[in-house]
């Protein structure tokens, strides 16, 4: 009970700080650079979570479940090889996908290149950060460290270096470099902490590791597409900055509340695999998931409400201490948006604990597929009658469909053969 309770204080940091840097840090640039120049920058950003997607690969998922089944006789040398395996992966999609990420700002507006050269670096810290071994080992201490720091000296650079419209490519050049920092020494420290050691694969290693995450990395990649695109399509289909930079913020907002329920949900995960037996009815296992879900929803719904009596209490005092008139429309969409991620609470333990775990990823993969589908083109129709006010309906609508698939996933009946890429890496 002790090393939970310490494994959920270790997750709570990361993620606190991972949530506050945008509450501070967006508001205050928004008011600065102006709509223009913002709205500028967080499609550059919107854009670099392609690469980021890319580099995360399947790992987060497919790294903790493989260090959960690990053989404790040779743990050491099974993670220092999981470890090299999957650092020198991310490492090679890394360099495929720079150039591709580039050409495609490029194509799309000129003027984003290279501020998403920039966004680059933040995708590069967690190729280098091995967040799904801390998961795994459920010991995030150092992780903790590491993000606590480099976050909050980022938000102080920022705060302080970023003033006028012209520093629009300080904003991700700092963020990029502290997280690169902070991944480094959390990477030393893990590895020094749990005597691993780099372990140089082969390139046939890699291309079977890449081959078995494969489903699940196109889930995540399908999953952009549904929570992430908004902002691009925005910008894409003609809507103002007033518009983009109002989407936008709202969903930063419902990302830092997303991110600090996140650390119930990293708690939960190593228990839902170890849940999903594939030999218990899937009904069963359905209830399960739920009993789970319900739990870290109700800590959500506190949230929320709370967020809510503090805007109603304290909201004008906070507008005018960042001096951001124009975050005053993010707050209505924001409070829209939240549906989703309580929603989305339910869809990470059904499909991506659940489904996953009992061999179902080709289903949570098309699941993911026919949800990016439906959301992109509901989302550019909705985008283009009604702007932000369309993207954050397609927000929560994209999560609404997820639900409802990975539903009739529990409920249809399973196939006599399991999916081939469900073996731990």
């Amino acid at each position: 009970m002790r090393k939970a309770i310490y494994n959920i204080f270790s997750l709570a940091a990361v993620q606190g700080a991972n949530a506050l840097l945008p509450l501070v840090i967006y508001p205050v640039t928004l008011a600065r650079l102006g709509a223009g120049p913002y709205g500028l920058m967080v499609q550059a950003e919107a854009l670099s979570l392609f690469l980021l997607t890319l580099v995360l690969y399947s790992f987060e998922v497919t790294g903790v479940a493989a260090v959960v089944h690990l053989s404790t006789s040779q743990a050491k040398q099974q993670l220092s090889d999981l470890l090299s395996r999957i650092l020198a992966a991310r490492l090679v999609l890394f360099c495929v996908g720079v150039p591709v990420l580039c050409l495609a700002a490029v194509c799309i507006n000129s003027a984003l290149l290279p501020v998403v050269a920039a966004w680059c670096l933040v995708p590069l810290s967690f190729v280098i950060s091995p967040n799904w071994l801390f998961q795994g080992l459920q010991d995030n201490s150092a992780l903790a460290v590491s993000n606590v720091l480099s976050r909050g000296l980022a938000m102080a650079l920022v705060l302080g270096f970023v003033t006028t419209p012209d520093d629009i490519i300080l904003v991700p050049i700092i963020i990029g470099s502290c997280y690169l920092a902070g991944a480094l020494v959390s990477l030393t420290v893990g590895m020094h902490k749990h005597r691993l050691r780099f372990v140089a694969p082969s390139w046939m290693e890699i291309l079977a590791l890449l081959g078995s995450g494969r489903y699940v990395f196109f889930g995540n990649l399908s999953t952009i597409v549904y929570k992430d695109i908004n902002t691009l399509l925005l910008g894409i289909l003609g809507a103002s900055s007033g518009a983009i930079a109002a989407y936008s913020m709202a969903e930063k907002l419902a990302k830092a509340l997303q991110a600090l329920i996140r650390p119930l949900n990293q708690h939960y995960f190593p228990r839902a695999i170890q849940l999903a037996d594939r030999d218990v009815p899937r009904r069963a296992i359905l209830l399960r998931m739920l009993g789970l879900s319900a739990a870290q929803q109700a800590v959500l719904a506190v949230m929320i409400l709370s967020a809510g009596v503090v805007f109603v209490v304290f909201g004008q005092r906070i507008l005018i201490a960042i001096g951001g008139e124009s975050f005053l429309p993010a707050v209505s969409l924001f409070f829209f948006m939240s549906l989703a991620t309580l929603i989305g609470v339910a869809n990470f333990m059904l499909g991506t604990a659940g489904l996953n775990a009992m061999g179902e990823t080709k289903l949570v993969l098309m699941a993911l597929l026919k949800t990016g589908i439906a959301s992109l083109v509901c989302g550019s129709l909705l985008i283009s009658l009604w702007a932000d006010v369309g993207a954050a309906i397609s927000f929560v609508l994209g999560e609404a469909i997820l639900l409802a698939m990975l539903l009739a996933g529990y409920l249809r009946r399973p196939k006599p053969e399991k999916s081939a890429g469900t073996s731990p890496i």
